[in-house]
């Protein structure tokens, strides 16, 4: 800070901060000082360099016309450069400002720099796990509800109103470490349906909307000095909910229009034959003994929705993403890619691009991460800010693996709860593997034992109950069969169940096909098991 008692004063002159008509005072050095409002203005403006080609620079002040502090400025990094105006830092990831909005005392703004990465105002302060989020409409509201109370992380959209949906829906993954998350929108109808709207992409016993009674925004409450306004407002945040009770004469239309029969199909014939194919808001259970072909299965399957035009979700929590992303190119390149890769570049190229390259397939890397709330989190990423449309989640038994001292039946229970609950909430499409319970006797399933039934899923009986569409895939595993018979055994769309047609592995291209296929195919390959 410079010192006014080194330099010779120079002029005293109109203060354009707080309307004084003489009270700013210019220094020799060229630095000024006013003695009505404290405004300090230095010659040498402390920045903030960056890659992009431009400083971030300018004073450390408190904006008393909205009643901020400049603690706050500071914690903030919020500068105010001559004019006055007052700049907003936006930052990358790593932290460093990589543009800033600038707003002008005629209430003007514009960009400096760009926010490359679509960050929120003041994220970079509140990252990891929160209690509570504050989220607003604009940066100076997030001062605002900052100094009404000061260890509330509060941060602000940066795209207004209209942008908001697509702001919250890019850093959706920041927003859901909070434990509970505010939206404390402008009072304006503009404002309260972007609330609404927004609050779609969170789970909804996680959201609340602050209403703001007596003014527009925090920044106007503020300068009311009614900190205690902002504070009520958040204190008594409530849950958002949305209409959900139907007067039923005002469903003739939904109802006359035509019913949906499927969304997409399976990959083997039979099988839509039986099941009328995939639906949205279905979850799917397919079940299989160890080593039955679940995850070959669910590579054919993943590659047919993605041939189909789909975004899908693939968890796979008991291999790596390598693994996982090979099993879907084996599919497109015709050959054990999972097995070796050792291919012509071009092809498997050609592979990648059609497959986990096409920019319709979204991994989860974390082999053995098996917290349900947290796979659940990273679904509502994927469904919220990927657009997916169909998840596959194998499996559901190792969620209970890091919860070894619990009830396994009641963690079961618990899990497809939530998964079910999440299904119905995000209207996608869910497959779900599931494993068997151990049989008593010398022999398993893995030994063709007997025919698999829903009484022989693993754990509590809402696996069974909770499922729209129950699927097994049975072969005797210790004899080596080349042959894998699918079974529906619970169908609640049109109720038929039974038979749903054969697979064969083929190990010379790691692809496993229909039998009826097989059959009518000209190719004449000959099948057998890895």
């Amino acid at each position: 800070m410079q010192d006014n008692e080194s330099y010779p004063v120079e002029s005293h002159v109109a203060c354009e901060t707080c309307g004084s008509s003489d009270a700013k005072t210019i220094y020799s050095d060229g630095h000024s000082f006013c003695y009505s409002c404290e405004t300090l203005t230095t010659t040498n403006e402390s920045c903030v360099n960056n890659s992009v080609g431009f400083s971030y620079t300018g004073d450390f002040r408190a904006i008393r016309s909205r009643e901020i502090s400049v603690e706050t400025c500071k914690k903030f990094n919020v500068r105010v450069a001559e004019g006055p105006r007052l700049r907003f830092p936006y930052t990358s990831e790593s932290g460093q400002v990589v543009g800033y909005k600038e707003r002008d005392k005629e209430k003007n703004f514009k960009w400096v720099g760009k926010n490359t990465e679509k960050r929120l105002f003041g994220q970079q302060l509140f990252g990891g796990h929160k209690k509570v989020l504050v989220i607003c409409e604009g940066e100076l509201d997030a001062l605002s509800i900052y100094s009404a109370r000061k260890n509330w992380p509060v941060v602000s959209i940066f795209s207004g109103a209209a942008g908001a949906y697509r702001d919250l829906q890019n850093n959706l993954k920041f927003c859901l470490e909070a434990e509970s998350i505010i939206l404390m929108f402008d009072q304006d109808d503009a404002g309260q349906q972007a609330a609404i709207k927004c609050a779609t992409l969170f789970p909804p016993d996680k959201c609340l909307i602050a209403h703001l009674a007596g003014y527009k925004d925090a920044s106007e409450a503020l300068q009311a000095n009614d900190a205690e306004a902002i504070r009520q407002a958040i204190w008594n945040a409530s849950p958002f909910t949305p209409k959900q009770i139907i007067d039923g004469r005002d469903l003739f239309d939904v109802l006359r229009a035509p019913t949906v029969g499927r969304d997409a199909d399976w990959f083997v014939d039979d099988l839509n034959t039986v099941t009328g194919g995939l639906r949205f808001s279905e979850l799917v259970l397919l079940t299989a003994p160890t080593g039955g072909g679940k995850s070959t299965f669910c590579g054919e399957q993943c590659q047919s929705l993605v041939q189909q035009g789909f975004n899908v979700g693939y968890i796979a929590l008991e291999e790596s993403v390598k693994r996982t992303g090979l099993r879907l190119m084996t599919v497109e390149a015709n050959k054990p890619l999972h097995l070796d890769n050792s291919i012509d570049e071009a092809e498997f190229r050609n592979a990648f691009d059609k497959s986990v390259g096409s920019g319709k397939v979204f991994l989860r890397d974390g082999f053995g991460s098996c917290d349900p709330d947290a796979i659940i989190a990273d679904m509502r990423y994927l469904v919220k800010a990927k657009n997916v449309q169909w998840i596959i989640l194998d499996h559901l038994s190792i969620l209970l693996s890091g919860n070894a001292a619990q009830d396994e039946r009641k963690m079961l229970a618990e899990s497809m709860t939530k998964l079910r609950s999440f299904v119905e909430e995000t209207r996608i499409g869910l497959i779900l593997i599931s494993h068997l319970r151990r049989t008593t006797g010398d022999k398993g399933h893995e030994d063709g034992a007997m025919d698999i039934s829903l009484s022989h899923l693993r754990g509590s009986h809402s696996v069974a109950q909770l499922s729209d569409i129950v699927v097994s895939l049975q072969r005797n595993v210790s004899a080596g069969e080349n042959m894998a018979k699918l079974k529906t055994l619970k169908n609640r769309f049109n109720g038929s169940t039974g038979e749903s047609g054969q697979l064969s592995y083929n190990s010379s291209t790691g692809r496993m096909v229909s039998e009826k296929k097989k059959q009518e195919s000209s190719a004449g390959y000959e099948f057998g098991l890895i």
